[in-house]
């Protein structure tokens, strides 16, 4: 019986154990999206991923480490981030993620240009009236800061269905949705990257045409390329492993292969 009649409380057992959940949730979701981004660069369907412990171990492992470093950076950073005025650091921590999807999409998702350019309108006409236009000497006499100030005063009286959300779930909750979702994103983008990246290649003995994706269990997963041009074909064979199946891997460097979309810059080393 507890003193003074308290009744037993579980919030700390509680948080631990909802922190726990959210954390395995996050692995299961980061193991995902990851192999997602690296099948999508390849052209093989999602329905294909398996998610298995070892790489919601290694997803939990790469959590923690990107959290660490994350804890060390802001650490390091933190002093110079505060000899920033209050008003621009506003600007930047809303505007820096926005001004980077030109670069995602260019160099991540390998957009035309003419999406490149769609992009880059508003990302430089949101830089321009919010820290170059506050620059140009007025009459009134009010400093750069000042005036960035005072715009940052009426965008904070502007109420958006975003602060009304948020008010409404609560801060910290909405904070902690928007990071998940952006690691995840993050997450998608290294997988895809890492796919564009590769250049050395399992292969099947006696298979020059196709590179081998993953072996699991019970399956083997190949696209069939193109050996001449280096593009992917976006056919891919699905084979079983079972006691008659013989298969003898190898690695091999075969180079950047590129999708059936997109063209990549040859290499000199490239045949």
């Amino acid at each position: 019986m507890e003193e003074n009649g308290s009744k037993p409380t579980n919030r700390n057992w509680l948080t631990e154990g909802l922190l726990l959940f959210l954390a395995t949730a996050l692995a299961y979701g980061l193991a995902f999206v990851y192999q997602a981004g690296h099948f999508s660069h390849f052209g093989l369907p999602w329905t294909l991923i398996e998610i298995n412990i070892p790489s919601v171990v290694i997803a939990l492992a790469a959590l923690a480490f990107v959290f660490g470093l994350f804890l060390l950076f802001a650490d390091v950073l933190h002093p110079f981030w505060l000899m920033i005025p209050p008003a621009i650091r506003f600007k930047l921590s809303w505007h820096l993620p926005f001004a980077m999807l030109p670069a995602v999409f260019y160099f991540v998702f390998e957009s035309p240009a003419l999406v490149i350019y769609l992009l880059l309108f508003p990302v430089t006409a949101f830089l321009f009236f919010d820290f170059v236009l506050p620059a140009i000497p007025r009459k009134n006499g009010l400093s750069y800061v000042a005036r960035i100030s005072a715009s940052v005063t009426r965008e904070i009286n502007v109420t958006t269905f975003t602060d009304r959300f948020a008010r409404r779930v609560g801060f910290n909750w909405f904070a902690l949705v928007v990071g998940a979702v952006g690691l995840l994103y993050v997450t998608y983008i290294i997988g895809r990257t890492n796919g564009r990246l590769m250049d050395e290649f399992l292969q099947v003995q006696g298979r020059p045409n196709a590179v081998v994706l993953r072996v699991s269990n019970d399956q083997v997963i190949s696209v069939l390329f193109d050996q001449k041009n280096k593009r992917l074909s976006g056919i891919f064979t699905v084979e079983r492993i079972d006691s008659g199946s013989q298969f003898v891997f190898q690695k091999t460097y075969i180079g950047r292969l590129a999708t059936p979309q997109t063209r990549l810059p040859r290499r000199a080393n490239d045949k």
